[in-house]
């Protein structure tokens, strides 16, 4: 073995990988017998599929930094060992609003058909996450590879491969990945749910996320500002990332909500603008900074940290971290909410920025109470004082640094906890540190943050603080350009595709420079005559969405996106393109190119819930019963109108014009008040809390479906077959459990009749 001698030479080629993994090894070694006295690290066991087993790792490294923070109460480090080198269980988000009848109906779903059935005799369970409100987020006690059913197979008799793999764990994952790639939900880790719980949205507020990929708190931050249903919001939430490809995964993550109310950036977050013009600031009333940390508390999803754990991973991103922090302060308004948050353990990521960030903006914000928003969250409590170890040697400040230390520079004094009559002043008791053994989660960490009067801006900005005070005639002309005023059109432009025919739909740019098709969108206005055709088609009513409202990404205009009020005036005042808009608005309408029809824009599946579920548009809307959409779901294509119920058909031959419409559907459920997500008992059979005298409840559900009407006098769905197959389990869930149109006339009123029988009889 290679890894038991001496390391010779390193050669180029193949064998240099191989050398630096060698060195590092042999310097870890070293590290721990200088920090320890003696022994190394045991190389860690291998799995069966040759992933490091958790249960085999060991760092003295990680040990004797933490157990001397004293960061784990006295008593607890053996519970919190072990439960370090366990697995992390799967967890999981339901998405949308708690109250939306397509959710409660998912979440019984899910209830009546994997957790009633999931126990096992190993004792496992799927539950809802105590902590969490109203049962939106749920825990599995397995891994994610036991899950997947990763393990070694078992041969039969005859040599071939048998699936030992459990049944009930094969359809509780198929049931995961559908409806992830839906969005219906979301896997999550469990702690990482926390941050935006603590910042406290809501609707009317203008959110920052400054390092959001890949989008999983971004999304519950979009949940947040949707909350109240029937009423859009009013704010609006801006992503932002620093790498590129991550901003793309931030897109696709958020894609699957169908929100109009976010703006997708790529900046720096440190350098993140803070004017949009010469008179316009560009502030928040909510900003979250999960910043990028050593991600020593994601250890039982990623056991490979333990063999490359140092105290050295905090030294080197501290600086950034208090960087990022400083900045949302600055962008934060007076009376705004920040969140600062990491998945690391260590002191210097955690209590030494809060510490840092209250000494550099002295009065001018203070720390509130990160548990208020959580208070079923178990927490540890948080450091007072730390110290620093570097080469071995334990430092209690910076004073006591070697000068070569010093020089080197990766070691600041804002690393160093303060004074203790400091600290006793920040009220540091009030974040959130959460430990493993706590919950059976991951570690974290989690400050809140309230802004009491403006700040100065940081040095770490003379550059844009210069571009602000320059006079106005020392800017460029693009930089004159006043507020509202439409940019000039640049239809010959390098980046513009040639393969689509060039359709004169677009009159000027609303945001965006450089080629069309590169980095960042360019956003386009559409002309006054194709906005009319598309009113009078679909109806729109223009009181409640001005028609400037939709726009294009293209100048040849094949998709048309819906943006928000909020957004399209925050686009407006950017006249200086200050913003680096990767993404934003929702595909309402796309050119089909098909001939015979009134209108060449088709409704798209993914807006209509902004257009016909908010009643933006009154024609090329057809009410109907659910068994024609059922029917629809069932058939796809070449749907004759006399297959449809009379009054369909009715409002399809006289009220509908040829192009396509959204079908409608109104179903009312009975629910039983507090019963909606049981969770499971040890037993494993369901169990809830239900209110005796509660009263049976009638929860209204709207399906939509997009379809084209043809001249022909038939119907095609527009949506795929996976969308059509999960709205029809969803409609079996909702008690609409008849499988063939036929027959599914008055099922949904039978099943309402019983429930309130039942309920009568009860009572």
């Amino acid at each position: 073995d290679h890894g038991d001698t001496a390391p010779g030479p390193v050669s180029m080629g193949k064998n240099s990988s191989r050398g630096k993994l060698l060195f590092q090894k042999r310097k870890l070694e070293a590290d721990t017998l200088a920090v320890s006295g003696g022994g190394v690290v045991p190389r860690p066991k291998l799995d069966s599929d040759g992933r490091v087993d958790p249960r085999s790792v060991s760092n003295l490294l990680w040990a004797s930094y933490y157990q001397e923070q004293k960061v784990v109460p006295e008593g607890e480090w053996e519970a919190f060992e072990e439960m370090m080198r366990t697995t992390l269980p799967v967890s999981f988000r339901l998405t949308g609003c708690a109250t939306d009848g397509s959710v409660i109906a998912l979440r019984n779903y899910m209830v009546n058909t994997h957790v009633q059935h999931i126990a096992s005799a190993d004792g496992r369970k799927l539950e809802s996450i105590p902590w969490y409100p109203q049962k939106m987020a749920w825990r599995f006690d397995v891994s994610r590879a036991e899950l997947r059913g990763k393990g070694p197979s078992e041969r039969s008799m005859e040599g071939v491969d048998v699936d030992t793999r459990d049944p009930t764990l094969v359809k509780f994952h198929s049931f995961l990945k559908r409806e992830g790639e839906l969005g219906s939900l979301s896997r999550q880790e469990e702690v990482s749910m926390i941050p935006p719980l603590v910042l406290g949205v809501e609707p009317h507020h203008v959110v920052l996320d400054m390092c959001a990929a890949p989008g999983s708190k971004t999304q519950q931050l979009i949940e947040a500002l949707e909350s109240s249903p029937g009423k859009p919001p009013t704010g609006f939430v801006v992503a932002n990332d620093s790498d590129v490809r991550r901003c793309r995964l931030l897109v696709h993550q958020c894609k699957r909500l169908d929100s109009a109310n976010i703006l997708v950036t790529h900046h720096e977050a440190q350098t993140f603008p803070s004017r949009l013009s010469i008179r316009e600031e560009l502030r928040f009333d909510r900003v979250l900074c999960d910043v990028p940390c050593s991600s020593d508390g994601t250890m039982r999803k990623s056991p490979d940290l333990w063999k490359r754990w140092t105290e050295r991973l905090a030294y080197g991103i501290h600086r950034l971290q208090l960087q990022i922090a400083c900045r949302g302060v600055e962008l934060l308004k007076v009376g705004g909410r920040l969140v600062y948050s990491t998945c690391s353990l260590n002191p210097v990521e955690d209590e030494a920025v809060v510490c840092a960030l209250l000494a550099k903006y002295d009065g001018a914000i203070r720390l509130a109470n990160a548990h208020a928003n959580v208070p079923l969250l178990k927490r540890s409590p948080c450091l007072e004082t730390w110290r620093l170890r570097e080469n071995g040697v334990w430092y209690n400040s910076y004073d006591e640094l070697p000068a070569d230390v010093r020089e080197v520079g990766k070691i600041r004094p804002t690393m160093f906890a303060p004074a203790p009559e400091l600290v006793a002043g920040y009220n540091l008791d009030l974040c959130l540190r959460v430990l493993p053994h706590n919950q059976n989660t991951g570690g974290f960490f989690v400050a809140l943050f309230e802004k009491t009067m403006e700040v100065e801006g940081s040095h770490y900005f003379d550059k844009e603080a210069k571009m602000v005070a320059a006079p106005a005639a020392e800017l460029g002309a693009e930089e004159q350009v006043e507020v509202g005023q439409k940019r000039k059109l640049d239809i010959e432009s390098k980046g513009e595709p040639t393969k689509a025919p060039p359709r004169d739909h677009v009159s000027a740019v609303l945001h965006g420079k450089g080629e069309i098709g590169g980095l960042y969108d360019k956003l386009f206005v559409l002309k006054p005559d194709l906005l009319a055709r598309l009113a009078d088609f679909y109806g729109i009513d223009t009181t409640r969405m001005p028609l400037e409202q939709l726009v294009s990404r293209s100048s040849i205009s094949k998709s048309i996106y819906f943006v928000s009020e909020s957004i399209l005036r925050t686009l407006k005042l950017d006249v200086q393109t200050k913003l680096s808009v990767i993404n934003t608005g929702i595909r309402v309408l796309e050119y089909t190119g098909m001939k015979n029809i009134d209108c060449e824009y088709r409704l798209c599946q993914e807006g209509l819930h902004t257009l016909v579920a908010q009643q933006l548009v009154k024609r090329q809307v057809v009410h109907a019963p659910v068994s024609d959409l059922l029917l629809l779901y069932q058939k796809r294509t070449q749907i004759r109108a006399e297959e449809f119920t009379a009054e369909t058909a009715r409002q399809l031959k006289e009220q509908t014009r040829c192009g396509c419409f959204a079908m409608v559907s109104e179903m009312d459920e009975a629910v039983e008040a507090n019963t909606e997500g049981c969770a499971t008992s040890e037993g494993g059979a369901a169990s809830s809390s239900v209110d005796p005298g509660a009263e049976s409840a009638v929860r209204r559900h709207l399906l939509m479906c997009a379809a084209m009407w043809s001249r022909k006098g038939t119907v095609d769905v527009l949506i795929s077959k996976a969308e059509a197959n999960s709205a029809l389990i969803w409609l079996g869930n909702t008690g609409y459990l008849a499988t063939k149109y036929e027959d599914s006339a008055g099922a949904t009123a039978a099943t309402a009749r019983a429930a309130t029988t039942a309920k009568r009889a009860e009572s």
